[in-house]
C-alpha cells in the first residue's frame, strides 16, 4: 500500500539521515582527535626546546666556571712562583751580603 511505501521511504530517509549525522559526527570527533595530537606533538616540541636550551645555559655555566677556576689555579700557581723568586733572591741578596761581611773582617784583620 501507498501509506506502507510512504513510511517505507520515511523509515529510510530518517535512518540515512541519522547515518550522515553519526558519520558527521565520528568524522568531528577524529579531526578533533588530530587536532589534539597535534597540539600535544607541540607542547612537547616546546618543552623539549626548552629543556635542550636549559641544559646548553647549564653548560656554558659549568664550562665557564671550569674555565675560571683554572685561571684561578694558575694565577695562584704564578703568585706561588714568584713567591719562591722572591725569597730566593732575598736569601742569595742576605748571603751576599753576609759573605761581604766576612771579608770586610778577614781584610781588616789581614791589614792589621
Amino acid at each position: 500500500s501507498i501509506e506502507e511505501k510512504k513510511r517505507l521511504e520515511e523509515l529510510k530517509y530518517v535512518n540515512e539521515l541519522v547515518r550522515a549525522r553519526k558519520l558527521d559526527h565520528m568524522l568531528k570527533l577524529e579531526t578533533l582527535a588530530e587536532e589534539n595530537i597535534k597540539l600535544q606533538k607541540s607542547f612537547r616540541e616546546a618543552a623539549l626546546a626548552r629543556m635542550e636550551t636549559e641544559l646548553k645555559q647549564k653548560q656554558e655555566y659549568t664550562k665557564e666556571i671550569l674555565k675560571s677556576r683554572l685561571e684561578d689555579e694558575k694565577v695562584e700557581s704564578l703568585k706561588s712562583a714568584t713567591e719562591m723568586k722572591l725569597q730566593n733572591l732575598h736569601l742569595k741578596r742576605r748571603l751576599e751580603q753576609e759573605m761581604d761581611s766576612i771579608k770586610l773582617e778577614v781584610d781588616a784583620k789581614t791589614s792589621q
